[in-house]
């Protein structure tokens, strides 16, 4: 997620308490989506993408553009 914002997380925000409630929610959602698909290969399911809402989430923050 730091990556693709382009920020270290820690580093952008003072402290924990501060970080905004979207970052965390993206953090949460990654979370859990990687806890529900451990295996790196799932035969007979199709692949998929980071969940949606945190594609929104780092569009809105990332620190650069294409």
């Amino acid at each position: 997620l730091e990556q693709l914002l382009g920020f270290v997380i820690a580093e952008e925000f003072a402290s924990p308490l501060v970080v905004p409630a979207d970052l965390v929610s993206a953090v949460m959602t990654l979370a859990a989506h990687l806890f529900e698909n451990r295996e790196a290969t799932v035969i007979g399911v199709s692949a998929q993408e980071l969940p949606f809402g945190v594609w929104d989430i780092i569009r809105e923050r990332r620190n650069y553009s294409f």
